[in-house]
């Protein structure tokens, strides 16, 4: 039930930043961060199905090795598409010139909004993982282990023990 309500709400996010003029700097970075918000919502559902009353805490390796890395390399293509001039944007479109990556950010330009999503899927998943909770103690331990299957069967009866009591026939020991 918990996907089916994170799929409806992302898909009325996602239908929410259609309606937001991008061709603007303004309009572009709304429509981003309702993208992202629309994967972030996305991933969260993944949290409602989580049975455990354990915390939930983030996966620090995920984040580093996982989040970081995409957050670079989408960041870097998100800033380089955006509309107008400033700053920024003819920097990052300058250094994807130098390292020979401009047709790569510029054909991958077209994909913003999805690697805004994306991102926002990321991020959640990286904060969507069940904390682990310590095993309570074991128990005191009887002093002979549990029997397997196989000494169950080579076990005596009742009859048997009593038989070897009384000293009334043999044993299978």
């Amino acid at each position: 039930m918990s996907l089916l309500v994170g799929v409806a709400v992302a898909g009325v996010l996602i239908w929410a930043a259609a309606q937001v003029d991008a061709d603007h700097r303004g309009g572009y970075w709304a429509t981003i961060g309702i993208f992202a918000a629309a994967g972030l919502v996305l991933s969260l559902a993944r949290l409602a199905r989580v049975r455990s009353k354990a915390p939930v805490l983030p996966s620090i390796p995920a984040l580093v090795l996982g989040f970081l890395p995409a957050l670079i390399a989408a960041g870097w293509v998100i800033v380089a598409r955006q509309p107008g001039s400033s700053w920024v944007e003819s920097h990052v479109r300058n250094w994807s010139g130098d390292l020979s990556l401009g047709s790569v950010v510029a054909d991958l330009g077209v994909y913003a909004p999805v690697l805004a999503f994306g991102l926002g899927t990321l991020l959640g998943f990286v904060f969507t993982r069940p904390a682990v909770v310590p095993s309570p103690p074991p128990t005191a331990v009887a002093d002979e282990p549990a029997p397997s299957v196989v000494e169950e069967r080579e076990r005596p009866t009742e009859a048997e023990r009593e038989r070897e009591t009384v000293g009334a026939g043999p044993s299978r020991r």
